[in-house]
């Protein structure tokens, strides 16, 4: 009889990342649900943010671990927090928890022990530290990057996507093109669309960058596991795209002014193009939606919400983020695209 062939690394990090929720809770004690995110204070647990982990949607099972700078798939992890790097090790754990062994019944998962009082002062420490270290590269990326899309790549990937920044009479200043910028994945520098991260007072937290790449002659997202990622603590803030008939910063925005939220750039340019009196800015995530900070005289907030499923976790994510910003006194009122996912998918459609 021929004996089954085993899975490869590729493979079994897919299956483990189809049961990320359970691996991270077994794994990373102590953590909790975010949205899409299991997040903790380190691999070995506790409060905190310095790790998270995808746990649903597209790449469950990646995670960075941003203290001590390490990240990965689902099986890296078992490799880190249990095998003491061994990856072969990890991947016969794998195999027996994923029941594909017939070598046993699958392990139980191993919760680390709590961190001591002094591990977790050291650790917290290190999180800040690391937190200085991530803002200064977040605002190094920004700085380096050119002020004008005009001509670049970055205006051709909006174009495709329906989005002519003319239409608006200006470019948003918290965009810029960076030809360059470095990218972890590929191990590479690649073109890439870098946004500004803002508090509502104008303090640049992160850098959101969009890699790029021409794929048939059209300029598009390029085809990475992670093609949209932040550097730097984005926590309640947001990048500020259109200051509506107003054109006030956030932080001089008129009383009774009403901002339209969006998750993704490409979403809120398209909701400025729609209703540009209106101040528009992005969440950056799901996740950071219900965390963002906005001043008193914000009162009336319009999410362009993507068409996801009720009962998923962005659904929820979103009634998380409506209960708090009416718990703050504020007007709160959904607007959903006719078609697609999102506003954007019904300007491509209209532009194609």
């Amino acid at each position: 009889m021929t004996e089954p062939r085993r899975l490869s690394a590729r493979e079994l990090a897919e299956r483990l990342g189809a049961n990320a929720m359970t691996l991270a809770a077994g794994l990373v004690p102590g953590g909790r649900r975010e949205g899409s995110r299991w997040v903790a204070g380190s691999i070995a647990g506790g409060p905190g943010r310095s790790f998270q982990m995808r746990i649903s949607g597209a790449g469950a099972g990646r995670w960075t671990e941003y203290a001590g700078g390490e990240h990965g798939d689902a099986l890296d992890l078992v490799r880190v927090a249990l095998c003491n790097g061994d990856v072969v090790a990890a991947m016969r754990w794998a195999e027996s928890w994923l029941g594909l062994s017939p070598s046993g019944p699958a392990p139980t998962l191993k919760r680390a022990p709590p961190p001591t009082p002094q591990q977790q002062a050291a650790a917290e420490e290190k999180d800040r530290r690391r937190a200085a270290w991530l803002r200064r590269q977040a605002i190094e990326i920004f700085d380096e990057a050119q002020p004008l899309l005009k001509g670049t790549p970055a205006e051709a990937y909006l174009r495709a996507r329906g989005i002519e920044l003319a239409a608006l009479g200006r470019q948003p200043r918290a965009l810029r093109f960076h030809p360059a910028c470095h990218c972890s994945e590929t191990k590479t520098k690649l073109p890439a669309m870098v946004a500004a991260i803002v508090t509502a007072e104008g303090q640049h937290l992160a850098t959101h960058r969009t890699y790029l790449a021409e794929i048939g002659g059209v300029w598009r997202k390029a085809q990475l596991s992670d093609a949209k990622l932040s550097i730097g603590a984005l926590r309640g803030g947001f990048i500020p795209l259109w200051r509506g008939s107003s054109g006030a910063t956030m932080a001089e925005a008129p009383q009774g002014e009403r901002v339209v939220i969006a998750e993704g750039i490409e979403t809120a340019l398209s909701c400025a193009l729609l209703a540009p009196e209106y101040r528009t800015i992005a969440s950056v995530s799901g996740w950071n939606l219900r965390n963002l900070v906005l001043p008193p005289a914000i009162t009336t907030i319009t999410i362009a919400a993507d068409n996801d499923k009720p009962g998923s976790p962005a659904h929820r994510g979103l009634e998380a983020a409506i209960d708090r910003f009416v718990a703050e006194g504020r007007a709160v009122f959904v607007a959903r695209s006719p078609a697609g996912k999102d506003f954007n998918d019904a300007i491509a459609e209209v532009a194609a």
